[in-house]
């Protein structure tokens, strides 16, 4: 592994595999769920999800359908203590798909519409799964502060739907990080 860091501070790891004519790259902000306000649980994991909503140039679908012409594989993820932004691509398209993970991050539009129907996905694969009956949800969060989403826990539990949320301990009330 080479490490350095750029003239603005930025910490940079590189580890090559020069079998493949890939490049991958991770941006990471020391900042997760743990840095959230209070009252705002939640805020890191649907402010990553809605980088994949599109942005102030280029709506969701625009801006997929150009990640696929790259062939750029695009992931942003958040827990404890970071958000990461990820990005694989073939070497030769290299500098397109940093202008792309660029875009997401400083041009991101959050529509109101992308929003509502992200949770609106959500609702509707914990009721799909609750008129199983014997179905299974498995919800991996930060936290939990939704009442529309808590209430369609519940009653998928109560048709008889298996949950597991994977909640760290940080994020229940009372506990608070070592």
């Amino acid at each position: 592994v080479e490490r350095g860091t750029l003239a603005n501070g930025v910490e940079v790891r590189l580890l090559p595999h020069r079998e493949l004519p890939l490049a991958r790259f991770d941006l990471v902000f020391r900042s997760g769920a743990a840095r959230e306000p209070m009252d705002r649980e939640g805020l890191c994991d649907l402010a990553a999800d809605m980088h994949r909503e599109g942005t102030t140039r280029r709506d969701k679908f625009a801006f997929e359908s150009a990640l696929e012409r790259l062939g750029t594989n695009f992931n942003v993820f958040t827990d404890v203590d970071r958000t990461v932004f990820s990005v694989e691509c073939l070497v030769n398209r290299i500098d397109e798909s940093v202008a792309l993970l660029a875009e997401a991050l400083l041009s991101p539009s959050f529509p109101e519409k992308e929003f509502t129907d992200l949770k609106q996905r959500t609702l509707t694969e914990i009721r799909r799964e609750s008129e199983c009956g014997d179905g299974r949800i498995v919800i991996k969060v930060n936290n939990l502060s939704d009442d529309v989403i808590i209430d369609a826990l519940y009653a998928a539990a109560r048709a008889g739907t298996e949950i597991d949320l994977i909640v760290p301990v940080f994020a229940i009330p009372g506990d608070t990080p070592e």
